[in-house]
């Protein structure tokens, strides 16, 4: 067979085109491995095909990935650098998609976004892309056999170093009472006691539980007594003791604990670290309401720089960090901390643009226009029906599922029956959510094939066009023009060309009357993957690409 020169055979493929009249020179937007909270920019070419200007909306799916400019305006044949930013807030591998529409609903285009966070230090390896029980295990195996310093010698040094805040100060994590203490004999004389956070009663006083300074706190005896073995809690009415913002009250489930502001992402994260390292729920203390509770406080109340020291001064002793503390997104990738449930898988609807316009179409001339369903969700979506109102406009490829996480380019034709505005309403109906639109189109008398009252219709170029469906499997259609404009056969060439330029099949090599022609492409004994198709004549070449999906 055949090989086309592949040097030129590149050159000439430098714009993907789709049905649509938007395109990009690349359908996928890869970034590197990025450190979490750390920006980096990728950028491609957004093509307008019309031949006038068009204002572009660009929506980002997924919050990581943000575009900087939103609303993009493109000269008529022309192209804009698109730039996004990819700033990731957890160490797993994200995709999701930039959708693009055009603000007169004429046109839409979708490209797919990758990107992977790392967060820079030795968790990396154990954690990337794990989720719930497994992240779970992964987290458990970094701070089980921790040193234990028995339940004395941790007191002494959480009242001697650890909350020692300069000069033998010690405050009440609840309350923020001070006194001045060097040693814990002087702190408990004083009226300070120290303050289990999981307490020490439903796992009966044991070691290592009772020694973990990873949940011990100095608080003045009140403060301590007062929350005695209380759930934490938000507090809502009836208020019968507090100080220093902290309360006792009525909250969900009964009377609760609500520590000051400054406290609850200590107790969110001193929680949570302790039924990670010790994956027993002791008397079954933690409950779904504190665990929710929790995952608020976490965000309400971030790391500061002393419980980040106080993660330090404790590694010193025990010799294992508190990765809550480290990294305190990791709560948000686990779904249950008081067992192993995983969320239940979900699909979501995404349709864009939220309604379809097309150009002045003749009567019984068809015309497409493009819209993008994207599945955001991590289930196959499943289309329980879709329709059109009208019947002049159909969908020429609507699906019946919709892979997790992936977009699907639907063609909606509009092939008008007589003159004048005609509109139709849009629905489609998913497991994943529904979608109601409007479609609307102008139809006027044209000149064409079949029209017997009208002038024939003057083809003056050469034209390629876009296959159809695209990606497929294994047959496609390839359209093609021939001008007429001396009323002469032209000769052409139509083949297919595999990536390294061998080609693989040749659809058309002969004479060809003027007008348009379409060609099947079956490539039933070819392996997946991307091909291209090139047309040859006089004077002409052009080359698109093809992809096979198998």
């Amino acid at each position: 067979m055949k090989k086309l020169l592949f040097i030129s055979f590149l050159s000439l493929v430098s714009v993907i085109d789709t049905f649509g009249q938007l395109s990009s020179v690349t359908q996928e937007l890869t970034f590197p491995l990025t450190v979490l909270k750390n920006n980096v920019n990728g950028s491609f070419y957004l093509v307008n095909h019309f031949d006038s200007p068009k204002t572009v909306k660009v929506v980002s799916l997924l919050p990581v990935f943000t575009p900087v400019d939103t609303l993009v305006t493109i000269p008529a044949n022309d192209s804009a650098q698109i730039t996004v930013v990819y700033r990731p807030t957890q160490n797993v591998t994200d995709k999701s998609f930039l959708a693009f529409y055009t603000t007169d609903s004429s046109a839409s285009y979708a490209v797919v976004l990758n990107g992977s966070g790392s967060t820079g230090d030795s968790y990396q390896t154990t954690t990337f892309d794990k989720f719930d029980a497994e992240l779970k295990t992964a987290l458990n195996g970094l701070v089980i056999n921790h040193i234990s310093l028995g339940y004395n010698s941790a007191r002494d040094r959480m009242f001697e170093t650890i909350d020692d805040l300069g000069s033998d100060t010690i405050e009440c994590v609840y309350t923020g009472i001070k006194i001045k203490a060097a040693n814990r004999t002087t702190a408990q004389n004083l009226g300070f006691d120290t303050e289990h956070t999981w307490p020490q009663g439903t796992f009966s006083q044991a070691e290592p539980m009772r020694s973990d300074l990873y949940h011990l706190y100095p608080t003045n005896s009140s403060a301590n007594n007062t929350r005695s073995n209380y759930n934490f809690g938000v507090v809502t009415s009836g208020v019968t003791w507090t100080v220093g913002g902290s309360k006792l009250g009525n909250g969900t489930g009964g009377t609760v604990f609500e520590p000051r502001d400054s406290h609850k992402g200590n107790v969110a994260r001193s929680m949570l670290y302790f039924i990670l390292r010790y994956p027993t729920n002791y008397q079954s203390y933690l409950n779904v309401s504190q665990e929710s509770v929790f995952r608020v406080w976490n965000w309400s109340d971030p790391v500061d720089a002393r419980e980040l020291g106080r993660n330090v001064a404790i590694t010193t002793l025990q010799m294992r960090r508190n990765p809550l503390i480290d990294h305190p997104e990791f709560i948000d990738r686990v779904y249950s901390f008081i067992n192993n449930n995983s969320a239940s898988p979900s699909s979501k609807l995404n349709i864009f643009p939220k309604g379809v316009v097309f150009d002045t179409v003749y009567v019984n001339d068809s015309a497409y226009v493009s819209m993008w369903l994207i599945n955001s969700g991590n289930k196959v979506l499943t289309i329980a029906n879709s329709s059109i109102s009208n019947p002049v406009f159909k969908f020429v490829n609507m699906p019946i599922q919709v892979a997790a996480n992936s977009a699907v380019e639907v063609l909606i034709s509009f092939k008008p029956v007589a003159v004048g505005n005609v509109a139709g309403l849009i629905d489609i109906n998913s497991d994943g959510g529904s979608f109601s639109g409007m479609v609307k189109g102008v139809s006027d008398i044209g000149t064409g094939i079949g029209d017997e009252n009208k002038t024939t219709l003057i083809i003056n170029s050469f034209t390629l066009k876009q296959n159809y469906p695209n990606p497929f499997n294994p047959q496609t259609k390839i359209g093609f023009t021939v001008p007429n404009i001396t009323g002469n056969l032209s000769f052409v060439k139509l083949a297919v060309y595999d990536v390294v330029g061998n080609e693989v099949a040749l659809l058309v090599n002969e004479e060809k009357a003027p007008g348009d022609h379409q060609v099947t492409f079956d490539a039933s004994n070819l392996p997946g993957g991307v091909y291209f198709y090139r047309m040859e004549t006089t004077g002409f070449a052009e080359t698109k690409k093809l992809v096979l999906l198998k």
